[in-house]
């Protein structure tokens, strides 16, 4: 039985910029760290995954805070597509992981990405207002 294991770590970071050591907060990307996030985003599109883990799901994270303050929608556009291929491409089970506390790199309170809702997801109700359930986990499908 052969098993295939795609790893796909963060696009550059500042942080990675300036060969600074990263690890106990997020580091926002730089433009060219997002432009390698969706490229790899859309070179794995086509590619159906028994499981799929989403990691970082914060608006500001993803999505990106420089996608949400633009002044078009063309940025925040793709960003929601990115997600709907990611949460498409799981035929088992899609996990999704999200910061509930303070962002060092946002400098805020986490807040969950707008995409988890947009999709219909739901997310086991934790100080967040989403309604009690985990039908992201259950097997139910977008």
């Amino acid at each position: 039985m052969a098993i295939n294991v795609y790893f796909v770590r963060h696009g550059q970071t500042y942080l990675n910029l300036y060969n600074r050591m990263q690890g106990w907060a997020d580091g926002p990307l730089t433009p060219k760290g997002e432009e390698d996030a969706k490229r790899v985003g859309r070179a794995l599109a086509p590619i159906q995954f028994d499981y799929v883990f989403c990691i970082g799901l914060n608006d500001g994270v993803f999505p990106n805070a420089r996608a949400t303050n633009e002044r078009t929608s063309e940025g925040l556009e793709e960003e929601r597509r990115l997600a709907y291929v990611a949460f498409t491409r799981a035929k088992k089970e899609l996990y999704i992981t999200l910061n509930k506390d303070y962002s060092y790199a946002n400098g805020t309170n986490n807040i969950p990405s707008r995409f988890i809702q947009e999709s219909g997801l739901e997310l086991p109700k934790f100080g967040f207002g989403f309604a009690e359930g985990n039908s992201y986990r259950d097997g139910n499908r977008l």
